[in-house]
């Protein structure tokens, strides 16, 4: 799954064959465009020891944070309600690998970080591995509204997760 993922992303060229997205063969010369397109969340992200608002816009080349789009990415994910209760709001700190935030917050967030730059694909790597069951589905159901707008890859060993997916490929 690591391979496909690092497929997928452009990172890595087939020794074998090749993948084409849209009859243009991705390679590792052309593949910023078709990385502008992609969210990616692994399994497991990282976080910044800083604020809520750098832990989702740190891959923003213009650093020009939009409070907008950052409110409607934790609007998305179900976020927004529990962060505005937070002290400092986006300026809240989350602390050393997030460890002020539970892990359910903690992998919104990643998908919040994702969605800040309004993807057209979303890739989640086991993106729900180490959640407790009620956030595992929360997480789902945010994914099931979710793939109404954007495409969703999503890789898991967890049988549960693919309910939500229209076309499920097993790998051996």
């Amino acid at each position: 799954k690591t391979t496909l993922i690092n497929l997928l992303l452009g990172l890595y060229e087939p020794k074998n064959g090749n993948i084409f997205i849209d009859d243009n063969k991705l390679s590792i010369k052309n593949c910023y465009d078709w990385q502008k397109k992609i969210g990616f969340v692994s399994q497991k992200p990282f976080f910044l020891n800083d604020t809520i608002e750098n832990n989702i816009n740190f891959l923003d080349i213009n650093k020009k944070s939009n409070d907008k789009k950052i409110i409607n990415s934790l609007k998305t994910v179900k976020l927004f309600d529990e962060i505005k209760k937070f002290p400092n709001y986006l300026n809240y700190k989350i602390g050393e690998n997030g460890n002020k935030l539970s892990g359910g917050q903690l992998q919104r967030l990643a998908i919040a970080r994702a969605l800040y730059k309004n993807p057209e694909i979303l890739i989640l790597d086991e993106a729900t591995s180490s959640l407790d069951k009620k956030n595992e589905e929360q997480i789902l159901k945010i994914l099931k509204n979710l793939k109404k707008k954007i495409t969703i890859i999503l890789i898991s060993h967890q049988k549960s997760n693919l309910k939500i997916c229209d076309k499920i490929y097993q790998f051996k």
